[in-house]
């Protein structure tokens, strides 16, 4: 098939009469491939004219048609992008995304992290064809995992010790203290003595659960009603060192 089928009529019609079928489809093969085309005898009588843009292997003339390089597997990839790979364990919400990253404004972490992140390819929808579903959560790609292989971690991973122990507030170890037993987050709000359960939800209970302070009793099913917390080891040892 050829997409400049015009380009072929043209060429075959200003080829002179004397000239054989043969002749003529030679040499619009070598106009167009730079080789002779293959002649098919059989029930239908044909030639395939092998061209160099759909056949990335054929060899043009004495030269080798070079085949297009792939983009690489990084391409411009922002430190907000970085920064959001590096902190995505297994799927997350975007309210754990932020608040494993610190950051409160919405607007803000969805254009230069959040949509960022997906175009690039480097992270993607758990329910793409519900974008705005409550139950939405983010992975890594198979290219966002090539891409934190190749970059030093250090560099764009938050470390949990600098950025979590020299802003321990009372209600953080509030949360802490109460989760030495499993508990509900009702409980854990309550301990830590905010009204306002979404922002308790957001600001406290998912940074503690991305900073693998916290962790759940039914991790397989994060919406759970039975849903409880309890103290990882790295939790305790925060406790212990205050």
């Amino acid at each position: 098939m050829f997409r400049s089928r015009n380009r072929c009529v043209e060429i075959l019609r200003k080829t002179t009469v004397k000239e054989s079928l043969t002749v003529q489809v030679t040499r619009f093969g070598m106009i167009y491939g730079g080789t002779a085309p293959e002649l098919i005898e059989d029930d239908v009588f044909c030639f395939v004219v092998k061209v160099p843009q759909f056949d990335e292997s054929t060899e043009v003339g004495s030269g080798i048609v070079t085949p297009q390089v792939a983009p690489q597997v990084t391409p411009e990839v922002t430190p907000e992008v970085a920064k959001v790979l590096s902190v995505l364990r297994e799927e997350m919400t975007r309210s754990e995304i932020m608040g494993a990253l610190g950051l409160k404004d919405e607007k803000n972490f969805r254009e230069k992290y959040q949509q960022a992140g997906l175009a690039a390819g480097l992270m993607k929808m758990t329910i793409p064809d519900k974008p705005n579903s409550r139950l939405q959560k983010y992975r890594v790609t198979k290219k966002g995992t090539s891409f934190l292989k190749k970059t030093d971690v250090a560099e764009v991973t938050p470390q949990v010790t600098p950025e979590v122990t020299p802003e321990v507030t009372p209600q953080v170890l509030a949360v802490l203290k109460e989760a030495e037993k499993i508990v509900s987050a009702s409980q854990l709000q309550k301990a830590a003595g905010f009204k306002d359960r979404v922002y308790f939800l957001k600001s406290y209970l998912s940074f503690l659960l991305s900073s693998e302070l916290l962790e759940r009793t039914i991790p397989n099913k994060p919406n759970s009603r039975l849903q409880k917390y309890r103290l990882t080891q790295k939790g305790k040892h925060l406790l212990e060192n205050q």
